[in-house]
């Protein structure tokens, strides 16, 4: 029985080390987004939109995509969703520069 999942993890243990760095990478980003607001001297209220706007954006992705994904295939999604990510940076620091500097 231990020889069967020790060969299961040492054949997958890439996926395990990646799935391993992305939640680091989750806890690290939620931890010092709101060290740095505070530090930035964001009030509570906007900190805590910008944090619960990732997690809304999180949810909308996790129900859209599958349904992109399916109606357009993935190499297509994939343009479609880096052209979209990739158009909000503008606008995101056109905003941030207008509110804080």
């Amino acid at each position: 029985m231990q020889t069967n999942l020790f060969r299961v993890i040492s054949n997958r243990w890439a996926l395990f080390l990646g799935l391993g760095l992305i939640m680091l990478g989750n806890g690290l980003q939620g931890s010092l987004l709101g060290l740095r607001a505070s530090l930035e001297g964001f009030g509570v209220t906007a900190t805590g939109l910008v944090m619960s706007g990732y997690f809304t954006g999180l949810l909308i992705g996790a129900t859209a995509v599958p349904k992109l994904v399916s109606r357009v295939g993935h190499i297509r999604g994939f343009g479609a969703m880096v052209s979209f990510g990739s158009s909000l940076g503008a606008p995101i620091t056109a905003f941030a520069m207008d509110n804080l500097g």
